[in-house]
């Protein structure tokens, strides 16, 4: 009945739903108007009307004002304690922050308050920390890129293991030559000067892998095709030599760390009985 209430104001983007959160006497719910007008005309209408089924109860309406961001969930989580931190600052002008399970690897957050102006000032503070930090290079001027950024399967996992260890998310963005860092103050300087230890050597540079007896069997049955999957068929060559047999991964400290990883799992899984080389 409330809700036909509504709806002869103005068509809902949202039906009426009741907060199951709150029970007691008094039951609150939320709808939203397609048009603002309209939920404005709703809220000076029938606020403090008496209910036609109950007399003696009045409807209590009131106007919320809401923003929502649709955050990709790994950014979300690399940010989430600031965002924690700018919901206590705006607890006293009571701005809710609410975010919703993950969807397809994007979480929901909302952000709603009965004034405009402090959801206005709390948008801002959103806005700046899902922008994130640009990556600049030791001088601290010039956005850093590296072109093996451009290899998505190589840079993704050693990119992949700076989040985890610090606790971040990068955003590589090739249209700009840009990286951008997400997360904590202090963890997103961490991240920074990792990142530019890991990437910043030409991405031309050479690095070399010793095979023994056991690395030369792995790399030729299906190894060295493992780490040309990883790291790009042009950044990986297996050199045999009557002196040496080696591996030279051509790009950053990162490329060649990677390749070491692969190999170490290598040598874990045949130590503990799978599958030899």
């Amino acid at each position: 009945m409330i809700e036909k209430l509504l709806t002869r104001i103005g068509p809902l983007e949202m039906k009426l739903t009741a907060n199951i959160e709150n029970p007691g006497k008094r039951v609150k719910a939320m709808a939203r108007f397609v048009d603002e007008a309209d939920a404005k005309e709703a809220a000076a209408t029938l606020d403090n009307t008496r209910l036609l089924f109950n007399e003696s109860d009045r409807l209590n309406v009131n106007l919320i004002y809401s923003s929502t961001y649709k955050v990709a969930t790994k950014v979300f989580e690399a940010v989430l304690g600031n965002i924690e931190a700018a919901k206590i600052a705006y607890k006293e002008q009571h701005v809710n922050f609410k975010h919703f399970p993950p969807t397809n690897g994007y979480t929901t957050l909302r952000l709603e308050g009965e004034n405009r102006e402090d959801i206005a000032a709390a948008e801002r503070v959103v806005d700046n920390i899902l922008r994130g930090q640009t990556v600049t290079e030791k001088e601290g001027e010039k956005p850093f890129w590296n072109p093996s950024f451009g290899n998505r399967a190589a840079a993704g996992k050693a990119l992949q293991h700076l989040e985890q260890l610090f606790q971040v998310a990068f955003h590589c963005i090739p249209s700009k030559a840009e990286i951008r860092v997400y997360g904590l103050p202090g963890k997103v300087e961490e991240a920074r000067n990792a990142l530019l230890h890991a990437f910043g050597v030409s991405p031309s540079a050479s690095h070399f892998i010793s095979l023994d007896d056991k690395c030369f069997q792995w790399a030729i049955r299906g190894g060295f095709s493992d780490l040309r999957d990883a790291l790009g068929p042009e950044n990986v060559i297996l050199s045999v030599l009557p002196t040496i047999k080696r591996i030279e991964v051509i790009g950053p400290r990162a490329s060649y760390d990677l390749a070491m990883e692969i190999m170490s799992r290598k040598k874990a899984a045949l130590r503990n009985g799978h599958k030899s080389w």
